[in-house]
């Protein structure tokens, strides 16, 4: 289903590799945007993987990062970040000169970004506590305008749902080139919901892949990292969603981190239909008729892979 079509290592000083990769982005000239979370930066590569910038550095200024997130090339070119830590968006210029800052204020918690067409953004994350919208759209200058989808406390079909979920649980997103539909995957569920981002209607679709196992209330008195861990890794999360050219990918890990272990990734091509890849590779970002992987997320090298998808 994914046909690999080139792969190239990213050339980072032997000084400062990418080992805590928390995001990447293609654009349409095949140059990457690449953001470390270890080294709270976010670096920009050409389409043969030579380093051309370093955007931003550790810190609380404007341009600086404490926790780097979901790097987007937006319409015009500019770069944007978000920061985990501070909940705002940075923005750059192609040429590493810093724009701008959104502070994402009125939400709570902030998670990954979308730039849409006329300066707003989606973003997912959390407004308040009972507010229970995953998706948002803010203005250039942060302020919300709309909430989507209200599922945030949505849980696996039979599954009795403990409040400990609802800090685990996030919802992971990507968008169609012409920005006209999001597609929406909750860390903790096995669906896919389709939305359209301009009436906010939406649908939902069960994604039934081989091996998925429903999150499980935690055992009482589970306190120590060890257990907390092993627990994480009884469930199949899903870590991402992946579009490019109307095929859908959502990576199922076991384990509550980004990138988790080894996983089963559904595909869904442009008809409806679904296909489960067992051991399949691990994919960060689509766009510009690709899947963009990487071969080993801990390498000291961070070796990329464009893959395209086969036709039936």
């Amino acid at each position: 289903m994914l046909r690999p079509v080139r792969s190239f290592a990213l050339q980072t000083p032997p000084s400062s590799p990418i080992v805590g990769l928390s995001g990447l982005d293609l654009a349409p000239d095949g140059s990457l945007v690449v953001t470390d979370g270890s080294d709270a930066s976010a670096q920009l590569f050409s389409a043969d993987g030579r380093l051309l910038k370093v955007l931003g550095r550790k810190g609380s200024g404007p341009g600086e990062f404490q926790v780097p997130l979901t790097p987007r090339f937006g319409p015009d070119g500019r770069i944007h970040v978000l920061d985990f830590r501070h909940n705002r968006i940075s923005v750059f210029h192609p040429d590493g000169r810093v724009d701008r800052e959104v502070p994402l204020r009125q939400l709570m918690r902030a998670t990954g970004i979308e730039p849409e067409r006329g300066g707003t953004y989606l973003v997912s994350g959390i407004r308040t506590a009972a507010d229970s919208n995953t998706l948002f759209r803010v203005d250039a200058d942060g302020r919300v305008i709309r909430g989507f989808l209200p599922i945030r406390h949505h849980a696996p079909e039979r599954l009795r749902d403990p409040g400990m979920l609802d800090g685990l649980r996030r919802a992971v997103f990507s968008l169609s080139a012409d920005g006209d539909t999001a597609y929406v995957a909750l860390s903790t569920a096995d669906s896919l919901w389709t939305l359209d981002t301009r009436s906010g209607a939406y649908r939902v679709t069960p994604v039934g892949v081989r091996g998925y196992a429903p999150p499980v209330a935690p055992r009482p008195g589970m306190l120590s990292l060890r257990e907390v861990t092993e627990w994480g890794k009884s469930w199949t999360n899903a870590a991402a969603v992946i579009s490019t050219g109307g095929t859908v990918a959502i990576p199922f890990v076991r384990g509550i981190h980004l990138q988790g272990d080894s996983s089963t990734v559904a595909v869904r091509r442009p008809d409806g239909t679904w296909s489960s890849l067992q051991d399949a590779p691990v994919l960060v970002r689509g766009g510009h008729g690709y899947f963009v992987g990487v071969k080993d997320p801990l390498a000291d090298t961070l070796e990329v892979v464009l893959f395209q998808p086969r036709p039936r």
